[in-house]
């Protein structure tokens, strides 16, 4: 077995920059799955890795080695050493399985919003509609104008609405991630996000550990994570997305 190599990757260079909590949940999300050990991870097995899992800070270029390789067909990662592919290519992986549009040269951060949308729209088709009007209310600030009306927050509507925002950029984008990344966390890890913030952003988090945040959560057991590969990378992409979008707004939280 080869030693993680990490590739240079601009995609995920940002993870330097990173709180040790928030990359314990990167290497959980790609070595664990429900409590239990993924088979084909070699993280675990990192003399760097285990040596810093005090201080994860120290070890990020090994947590992206391994979402790398996890990314990459074995047998050529083999060829490379134990290298997998940059993050641009597991990306356009993930957005080809949830049939999600993306074209070379975009940033990163606007095609990974779209995996987000394409989380939040699987969840709000399962939504009853009290749920989708409590969401609507509780998450109002999402919303570009800030006034969007529960009586008419039908799925469509909320993801154009959501899709305005998020194309305003700033906390509505952030806000988007979390809700799809907390909703991995509880998937995968069994628990939510490892986030100390402020307290309204902490009542805004609320709103995703009930009825909605499992209506949410419920959509990752599905046809979503088929395949081995994607019950790995699919999770990876929607909590690297939140990881940016927490960088690219530390400085409301």
């Amino acid at each position: 077995m080869f030693s993680l190599r990490y590739r240079d990757d601009a995609g995920l260079a940002f993870l330097q920059f990173c709180a040790h909590a928030d990359l314990k949940d990167l290497a959980d999300i790609l070595m664990t799955e429900k409590g239990e050990k993924r088979l084909t991870e070699q993280l675990s097995a990192e003399p760097h890795f285990t040596g810093n899992k005090h201080d994860l800070t120290k070890a990020w270029q090994i947590i992206a080695a391994e979402l790398q390789r996890f990314g990459g067909d074995t047998v050529v990662s083999v060829f490379r050493g134990g290298q997998g592919v940059i993050y641009w290519e597991i990306l356009k992986d993930v957005c080809k399985h949830l049939k999600v549009e993306i074209r070379d040269g975009e940033e990163l951060s606007v095609v990974e919003s779209r995996v987000l949308i394409k989380v939040l729209e699987s969840s709000l088709e399962k939504m009853t509609e009290e749920q989708r009007a409590e969401f609507v209310k509780s998450a109002a600030g999402m919303f570009a104008d800030g006034k969007f009306n529960p009586a008419s927050a039908t799925p469509a509507a909320i993801l154009a609405a959501l899709q305005a925002s998020i194309a305003m950029g700033g906390f509505a984008a952030f806000q988007v991630a979390a809700i799809a990344a907390n909703a991995v966390s509880n998937f995968v890890l069994g628990r939510g996000l490892s986030l100390v913030a402020n307290a309204g952003l902490m009542r805004f988090l609320g709103l995703i550990g009930g009825p909605i945040g499992i209506a949410i959560s419920g959509i990752l057991a599905v046809p979503m994570l088929s395949g081995p590969a994607f019950r790995v990378t699919v999770p990876a992409v929607i909590y690297v997305a939140y990881l940016r979008q927490k960088q690219m707004n530390g400085d409301q939280l």
